[in-house]
């Protein structure tokens, strides 16, 4: 399915014959909101492309509280980090709107790996900028107030949702998810929002937040 694979950040390095290469080894599955796509204990045998729908990487501890990892939105990639890992997943993949997404084998994306040596630099790239993002999340949590995390999180939201814009901004994410990402209960969240809110900053709206992403960037400079 080259809809799933065309125009991904990972694959711009490939001719686009090789991309058509990649695209016919996919396969397509459709998942209802509420389905688990893997978890813990599951083995690694595939990576998945999020085409359509919005899909959330949690743990659970031992008393069943959930930290959400991330909310992964269409042309996210999710596995890679695990490929070369001999370990099982441990996270949980949930579907949380429907969802479309390209299935591909993990032994063949070893194989292209090898194939094409510019494809295993672009990974490397993006993996070693996951851990740069999980790094500051951890300094994030030590050091920064709850309205500094909740800032930044809309702040690299944005940056993944739209790119380029610097016109008004909107986040499909409740509270809860918004909390669940931050490391904090709902009805802090909400009270910061509703701060926020009041001073202008943003606008929360059912199941969303809108902004403006040059005001949240300067109250970003001012805060942690």
């Amino acid at each position: 399915m080259i809809e799933c694979v065309k125009g991904l950040n990972i694959f711009e390095v490939l001719s686009e014959e090789s991309v058509k290469e990649i695209a016919s080894k996919a396969r397509v599955i459709k998942l209802e909101a509420g389905s688990i796509l893997f978890r813990p204990e599951d083995t690694v045998e595939f990576i998945y492309i999020l085409h359509q729908g919005k899909i959330k990487i949690y743990k659970l501890n031992e008393a069943g509280r959930q930290l959400t990892l991330a909310h992964l939105v269409p042309g996210n990639i999710i596995g890679e980090v695990d490929l070369f890992s001999m370990r099982p997943r441990g996270v949980f993949a949930e579907v949380v709107q429907d969802a479309v997404l390209c299935v591909i084998d993990n032994d063949y994306i070893r194989e292209i790996l090898l194939k094409y040596p510019e494809l295993t630099e672009k990974m490397l790239n993006i993996l070693c900028s996951k851990i740069k993002e999980l790094e500051n999340e951890v300094y994030d949590q030590a050091i920064c107030s709850t309205r500094g995390r909740i800032i930044k999180k809309l702040l690299q939201l944005a940056d993944s949702h739209h790119k380029d814009s610097e016109e008004s901004i909107l986040i499909p994410i409740t509270h809860q998810e918004l909390a669940d990402i931050i490391g904090s209960s709902r009805e802090t969240v909400s009270l910061t929002l509703k701060t926020l809110d009041n001073s202008g900053y943003l606008e929360t709206l059912h199941g969303k937040v809108r902004f403006e992403k040059n005001k949240l960037l300067e109250l970003k400079n001012s805060t942690c």
